[in-house]
């Protein structure tokens, strides 16, 4: 078998989240995901007396309807590994390909006065260690990394 660079490899991943990873981190992924919705979404929510509308799929649905298109929801100034969760928490259930996560950082921060190094390792290096957000990498050979 053929030795794949890092870039190589990162560039055939796919990254997604998976709840019961943060659960069992001990955390809890409906709060999460609740945080990051949008002050609208959140009142929208207080107002709410539905406890079905606090779930990690509901609130995921919801920010990739609403929050996500709000111009505060991916910040330059944010750690890229809440960029990443966030990208991927907006995204298709299923998860995004690397080079779809790169595009997205690539054009949100490209134009910033402080531009963010950012290389297809690094995405990837960030991205495989989750930190506690739930992030799985699939690479090209379909194994799953926590």
């Amino acid at each position: 078998m053929e030795t794949q660079t890092l870039a190589a490899v990162a560039q055939g991943s796919k990254y997604t989240i998976d709840p019961s990873f943060i659960e069992a981190s001990g955390r809890s992924s409906a709060l999460l995901a609740k945080d990051r919705r949008c002050p609208q979404c959140l009142s929208d929510l207080k107002k709410s007396k539905d406890s079905s509308d606090s779930s990690f799929a509901n609130h995921r649905k919801l920010i990739a309807k609403c929050c996500s298109k709000k111009d505060g929801y991916l910040k330059p100034d944010m750690p890229l590994m809440e960029a990443i969760f966030r990208i991927l928490l907006s995204g298709p259930i299923k998860g995004m390909a690397h080079t779809g996560v790169f595009k997205v950082l690539s054009d949100k921060w490209a134009n910033q006065k402080v531009p963010k190094n950012l290389s297809d390792e690094l995405v990837y290096q960030i991205a495989a260690s989750s930190g506690g957000y739930g992030v799985q990498t699939i690479n090209s050979e379909s194994e799953t990394k926590a």
